[in-house]
């Protein structure tokens, strides 16, 4: 059975999406707050989770982005870091 092409392949500009959300929650929630603000644990741990998730992905595909690509990646798109004002090639990988 063949796969469908549009199954595979839009997961960026989904996470672009969600992140692009997750922006506008995070300055809200900012915008909330002062430094004194008591938060309910159960908020403070939510929070943290989501810091470690979101650095923890920026980690790995910061480092994808800076390797040479194994063989089953191809070059993509080359764009500018915005925090590093740096070049990099977005690899995209081949389905297997």
């Amino acid at each position: 059975m063949a796969k469908d092409p549009r199954e595979y392949g839009y997961e960026g500009e989904m996470a672009m999406s969600q992140l692009k959300a997750i922006l506008m929650h995070a300055k809200q929630l900012h915008d909330m707050m002062e430094p004194d603000t008591d938060l309910p644990e159960w908020v403070q741990s939510k929070i943290t989770l989501a810091y470690d998730y979101i650095q923890t992905a920026a980690d790995y595909m910061s480092t994808e982005m800076t390797e040479e690509a194994p063989a089953n990646v191809t070059a993509g798109v080359a764009k500018v870091d915005p925090l590093l004002g740096k070049k990099r090639v977005l690899k995209r990988f081949k389905a297997m």
